[in-house]
């Protein structure tokens, strides 16, 4: 089998396993019900974006293409500091979201939109937001790569492969995939800790360097 590296080499080694002669347009389908379930289950470094602007008067903020959650959103300049974000129902229930202006302090996601709370009372704050962004889709010219792919080629394997077998009817193998995808997704994530805790300080005793760890 060819090593999987873009959206034809995916495509081959699905129908290997699969051992189908031709899987046709359904794979474009497959692969988006993938990449629907990936939007929901990954949450990696590799996802991390930011977005910066000037609030306008209305305090409200369109989200950025690709949007999934935010990480964290913080007004720059020596005034700022981080927002509280606050669900809608109880946004809504503040009297400085309905009226008057100040110093933005809290946040709600409404829709497709930021919005503050109280009203700005300034056209120059600017803001800063730390987000997850959806990886872009494969299957779109012109059809190469994503981070995703490069980096877990496991994951867009088994989440196909997995997607696929209610069309195909087959129990056994849709709980087969499964268990490999989501095994997949947990290492995936697993090596994302790993890596936002790693490399460990080198430690010093008595002139001897070790790798860390503690010992007695």
């Amino acid at each position: 089998m060819a090593q999987i590296t873009n959206y034809s080499t995916l495509k081959t080694n699905v129908q290997t396993y699969m051992a189908y002669d031709d899987i046709g347009n359904m794979f474009d389908t497959w692969l988006g019900l993938a990449e629907s379930k990936f939007r929901r289950d990954i949450r990696i470094r590799e996802m991390e974006a930011q977005e910066d602007f000037t609030l306008a008067a209305s305090s409200s903020q369109a989200l950025p293409t690709g949007f999934l959650e935010i990480i964290d959103l913080y007004e720059t300049g020596s005034t700022g500091g981080t927002l509280e974000y606050l669900p809608p129902q109880k946004f809504w229930s503040l009297e400085s979201s309905r009226s008057g202006t100040g110093q933005p302090g809290f946040y709600t996601v409404l829709g497709t939109d930021l919005k503050f709370a109280p009203l700005t009372d300034s056209a120059t704050r600017t803001y800063t937001m730390n987000y997850f962004k959806e990886f872009d889709g494969l299957n779109t010219w012109p059809y190469v790569t994503n981070t995703l792919l490069t980096i877990a080629p496991d994951v867009y394997l088994y989440g196909v492969l997995f997607e696929a077998q209610p069309y195909l009817a087959d129990a056994a193998r849709s709980a087969e995939f499964e268990g490999l995808y989501r095994k997949a997704i947990d290492g995936l994530h697993a090596a994302d800790v790993r890596a936002r805790h790693r490399p460990r300080g080198r430690m010093y005793a008595e002139g001897v360097t070790s790798d860390g760890a503690f010992r007695i």
